[in-house]
């Protein structure tokens, strides 16, 4: 969060002057939402089907098998990718940012605590120094961010991404997934993995191929058991 954000979220006459001029936005719709909304009514009548039933976790070992090994004990998600959804990712990554990572946040965080899982320290998958100067910020930062105050839970920078690489949306199958991000990560800091319990935080869980990944590094660096909190998983 940024010091004009912490400064509007204070201050609630200067934040209705503020959006006099730029509208508030629906977390998932970006459509324009009154100042005490974070949702817009459709969106959230729409909501409830697209919930994720904790009680099926995802078996990773039946998934894919372009991975030898998974390297995630558990993945947990509030929703499935669908088309509302996959609307509220593109407007975090490119509409809203902060604001929308907040409202997002609260629903990976009230998965994390249904799933009754425990961890020592919130990190999140990395990007490469050019694309976050190119959309200003990494929205798996910002919601690992919202997360460490929602959970309780220190957040810190465990992992860099070392090099750019093609666009995991870009490639064509899960083998090209896997493969455009093998051995781009580094863990920046052994000492605070080890033994750690990790809740490793992305926007979505596709192939899984990124989120396995930076895992891999973390189970390299001594950490403990890994779970990976996500907005939204592909597969039903």
């Amino acid at each position: 969060m940024n010091s004009f954000t912490k400064f509007l979220s204070k201050n609630s006459l200067i934040k209705f002057i503020y959006h006099l001029f730029i509208p508030k936005l629906c977390a998932f719709c970006a459509k324009t939402v009154n100042l005490d909304e974070d949702v817009c009514s459709a969106c959230q009548k729409e909501i409830p089907n697209l919930r994720v039933d904790l009680a099926t976790p995802i078996l990773l070992s039946n998934r894919y098998n372009i991975h030898q090994k998974w390297y995630i004990d558990q993945v947990i998600a509030p929703f499935y990718f669908s088309d509302t959804v996959r609307q509220a990712v593109h407007t975090l990554k490119f509409r809203t940012g902060t604001d929308s990572a907040k409202v997002l946040a609260s629903y990976m965080a009230d998965a994390y605590r249904e799933a009754g899982c425990e961890s020592d320290v919130i990190c999140y998958a990395p990007q490469s120094k050019g694309r976050s100067r190119e959309r200003g910020y990494n929205q798996a930062e910002l919601l690992a961010r919202a997360l460490s105050i929602l959970l309780e839970l220190p957040c810190e920078e465990l992992l860099i991404k070392t090099r750019e690489t093609q666009a995991q949306s870009s490639t064509e199958n899960a083998t090209q997934r896997a493969e455009n991000v093998k051995n781009v990560y580094e863990v920046t800091d052994t000492a605070k993995c080890e033994e750690k319990r990790i809740l490793l935080v992305d926007d979505v869980f596709t192939t899984g191929s990124t989120a396995n990944e930076c895992a891999r590094m973390l189970h390299e660096a001594g950490t403990g058991e890994i779970i990976c909190l996500i907005l939204a998983r592909s597969a039903r």
